[in-house]
């Protein structure tokens, strides 16, 4: 295992942090706030996790993914013993006035006894502590907002909970991690993202701590609710479905996928993540060796990687592809572990079209493509830094990009079994 066990009862931790606010209203950190949407700030906490986290009326503004990747990467930065508090509008408040001020929300929202079993299943031990149940019953438990922080829309704190016909509160939910609990492997129905060092970004990671090394694999399940990154090394597409390759990408991915109980689930959906390393150095350095045009060359290596497609589907998966983020703004690469050959020009032209190749091939066979270069552009055309934690690889700040963008949940999967109700208090 490399790096800090990521979760709950860091040993050896220096002091925690006190109570963050996480909030729409801040675009950059400004003392106890961060950013809900920017959930890079996750590494402040690494080393000092938090004691407290307070979301107030911001889940259901986010994309269903958002929701749950915030509430995961809140559970790891919390210290043993740690809270995370969260307030929603009460989708079973009587008051016809607050239903129609909540109205543009509905369908977005859970019921209480829906969160307690979410939050269960992420690996929490909530408790109620303000909200409507099925019964019309009114919860009202100890706010204790010294410790676990003042909800302004309480019916304990807001002047208008006294306003005939409107009677203002909110579902407020306070939620430990547990460690004697196990986040539910099959809730939501993981993605495998499997491949190169930009699976780390998907799993929900901007560096290598908290990985679990599985024979020659690196596994990457604790920051993302739905998706798993297997790092099986730096495998070009072009050699992505073919053995004996130097990273021996191919013959990893066969492990995983192999034998009556393979690692990876059989029916999983598995996002391929290959290309980034044949587009920023590879493509052009072979478009010049051969004295090709840079399209031919991407054209041979999408034809060869569309390969792994047909064999994975043959194998009873259902694949996809994240496609190869914008180029490096580096001309040069300092590292020789991360090589760059060609202008920036050449390096977005052979991007482009390499993603390009792939949405197609994925869209004949009508399986998902995820890519992200357009977005990752400034206004000169030239690739946004901020949007990166290294000259490389993505940054949790563009974590947001890619909800909406996800293969969908099938559906026996989106909804949560009634019989899975908890008793309430």
């Amino acid at each position: 295992m490399g790096g800090p066990e990521p979760g709950a009862g860091r040993a050896g931790a220096r002091g925690p942090a006190g109570l963050v606010r996480l909030s729409s209203a801040v675009a950059e950190p400004a003392g106890n706030r961060l950013p809900v949407a920017d959930l890079s700030w996750y590494r402040r906490f690494l080393g000092t996790p938090a004691a407290g986290f307070l979301i107030e009326h911001e889940l259901p503004r986010l994309a269903p993914e958002g929701e749950l990747d915030l509430l995961v990467f809140c559970r790891n930065a919390l210290v043993e013993g740690g809270v995370l508090r969260i307030s929603l509008p009460d989708p079973r408040h009587p008051s016809p006035a607050y239903q129609a001020r909540i109205a543009r929300l509905r369908g977005r929202l859970r019921t209480a006894e829906d969160w307690m079993v979410a939050l269960r299943r992420l690996g929490f031990a909530p408790r109620l502590v303000e909200g409507y149940l099925a019964d019309g019953t009114f919860v009202a438990e100890p706010l204790e907002a010294e410790r676990f922080g003042a909800v302004s829309r309480s019916s304990r704190s807001d002047p208008r909970a006294a306003t005939p016909g409107l009677r203002m509160s909110s579902l407020i939910l306070d939620a430990r991690p547990d460690p004697a609990a196990r986040p539910d492997p099959a809730w939501p129905e993981r993605i495998f993202a499997v491949g190169d060092s930009h699976v780390r970004f998907l799993a929900g990671r901007d560096e290598t701590s908290g990985r679990e090394t599985r024979g020659d694999t690196n596994w990457y399940s604790d920051m993302s609710a739905r998706i798993v990154g297997i790092h099986l090394g730096p495998g070009l597409a072009h050699n992505a479905s073919r053995p004996g390759a130097r990273s021996r990408c191919f013959e990893k991915l066969c492990r995983l996928i192999e034998g009556p109980t393979p690692a990876i689930p059989r029916g999983a959906c598995i996002l391929l993540s290959f290309g980034e390393i044949d587009c920023r150095y590879h493509v052009v350095r072979q478009a010049e060796a051969q004295g090709r045009p840079i399209e031919e060359i991407v054209d041979e290596t999408c034809a060869a990687y569309a390969g792994l497609l047909d064999r994975l589907a043959q194998a009873g998966y259902r694949p996809g592809i994240w496609g190869a983020v914008a180029p490096s703004w580096l001309e040069r690469g300092s590292d020789p572990e991360h090589p760059i050959h060609g202008s920036f020009g050449q390096r977005l032209a052979a991007t482009r079209r390499f993603n390009a190749r792939m949405a197609e091939a994925c869209t004949s066979r009508g399986l998902p493509f995820l890519g992200l270069v357009e977005e990752l552009l400034d206004a000169a055309g030239r690739t946004d830094r901020r949007w990166f934690a290294d000259g490389i690889h993505l940054s949790q700040r563009a974590r947001p990009l890619i909800y909406g963008r996800l293969p969908p949940l099938r559906a026996d999967r989106v909804q949560m079994d009634s019989s899975e109700r908890v008793k309430m208090p």
